[in-house]
């Protein structure tokens, strides 16, 4: 009888625990459109808002890219050291970028930091372009891989995440977009560029300018070592984030936020909430 009373007891105080951790997820006010923080370790779902909900993402687009890029890589089929030409349609791309000019030459691994953390547009379609000989033939590797990933709310249009000449951007959803920074986490050297705050680009030559990443919680908060930023007027601003406390990494992401500060905010209270 004292058992079963002790079963009881306790079986009242998960549930208790249960609710009560419930409610305090449902009541986290967050700014932007849809979210996620995902154990990443388990994959399990610890928060979601409108995680389902397909929307544009901006440049989270390239962590595909970095993944696509960096997984043939460790294939052996490309080298750190290749030599890049940037074409004119690389060159010609508006946004975040390195002011590539048609013809100039750079290695795959200064043009990878400049994805990672100048989230440079026009280094992203050189390699893009270098990899998969154009940049819709890189888009159709996006889309095979993300398929193979599980990733089925998700379709790329091109490498970067910037808004087409007609028509809508492309889109994912949080937890897609969750999953696919948790693959991400598991592709060999793609947490050495996404963890780098600064980078000097072309040091060989005078003035060398510095790339500064736009996640500004690798400075910021406790544990954050990864993982990218995004803005385009219509996807807002987006952020997929990554930060590993006491054995416990976590994925938080954040899209269609009103500004950059709300987009911190709101991955700040996820992170804390999970932390917790």
């Amino acid at each position: 009888m004292k058992t079963r009373c002790l079963a009881a007891l306790l079986l009242g105080a998960v549930l208790l625990m249960s609710a009560a951790l419930a409610s305090h997820a449902q009541s986290l006010e967050l700014k932007g459109e849809a979210a996620v923080l995902m154990d990443s370790q388990s994959g399990r779902i610890l928060f979601e808002k409108n995680s389902q909900t397909p929307l544009p993402v901006a440049s989270l687009t390239k962590i595909m890219t970095l993944t696509i890029v960096l997984e043939a890589l460790d294939r052996g089929e490309v080298s750190l050291t290749d030599i890049i030409t940037a074409s004119e349609h690389a060159a010609s791309k508006r946004g975040s970028r390195i002011w590539l000019e048609t013809g100039e030459q750079m290695t795959l691994n200064e043009l990878l930091y400049a994805i990672a953390v100048g989230s440079a547009n026009d280094a992203a379609v050189a390699v893009a372009e270098y990899l998969a000989g154009s940049e819709q033939d890189f888009v159709t590797l996006m889309n095979k891989r993300a398929q193979e990933l599980g990733l089925t709310n998700s379709y790329f249009l091109n490498s970067t995440g910037l808004p087409p000449e007609s028509g809508p951007e492309h889109t994912m959803t949080a937890q897609d977009a969750a999953h696919l920074a948790r693959h991400a986490l598991t592709v060999p050297r793609l947490m050495d560029y996404v963890s780098t705050y600064e980078y000097k680009i072309r040091a060989d030559t005078t003035g060398i300018p510095v790339l500064w990443n736009g996640n500004k919680l690798l400075r910021r908060y406790s544990g954050v070592d990864g993982i990218k930023t995004g803005f385009t007027t219509a996807a807002g601003y987006c952020m997929a984030v990554t930060a590993e406390r006491d054995n416990l990494r976590l994925i938080a992401v954040v899209l269609g936020s009103p500004s950059d500060a709300a987009r911190e905010e709101d991955v700040r209270t996820l992170l804390d909430y999970g932390f917790r």
